[in-house]
């Protein structure tokens, strides 16, 4: 509720919004191999459908050993992060993948997140952050997402 009140709070038309595939935001203790979203059949705009529960699938490759995995989500609207609550914030647990995670050894994170029918109809980024005990990003990715009806 509070992330639907504050993004409809922060978002005013504007059509000066640039259209972006996925770009890495510091990823500093890891490398993003491939980035996929169910459904979405554009992945340089991908449209959330209100309603759903799509699927992120996110392949890495840990820099070092990672004995904990927190994902920390972020919707950007004009350039304020409003936090995005998962059911499952622990990366370690139900997600495809158990920690420890060796170093270069590649695993692939996936999660169902909501899309709420109480989101406002909006373009935005996204930030999916997945930090290791160390409060270092693992992974860290930007996406341009469109929720919509």
């Amino acid at each position: 509720m509070i992330f639907a009140a504050l993004l409809a709070l922060l978002y005013t038309r504007d059509a000066s919004h640039e259209l972006t595939s996925f770009k890495d935001c510091g990823s500093t203790a890891g490398t993003i191999q491939n980035v996929t979203v169910e459904p979405c059949s554009n992945p340089s705009d991908c449209e959330l459908k209100k309603g759903t529960s799509p699927k992120i699938k996110i392949a890495f490759t840990p820099n070092s050993l990672t004995t904990q995995l927190k994902a920390v989500v972020h919707g950007i609207v004009k350039g304020i992060p409003v936090p995005f609550p998962l059911p499952n914030p622990d990366a370690c647990k139900d997600s495809g993948i158990t920690c420890p995670l060796s170093a270069k050894v590649p695993a692939v994170y996936e999660q169902a997140f909501e899309i709420k029918k109480s989101y406002p109809s909006i373009g935005l980024l996204i930030r999916w952050e997945l930090r290791n005990e160390q409060d270092k990003d693992v992974v860290c990715f930007v996406s341009h997402v469109h929720i919509v009806e």
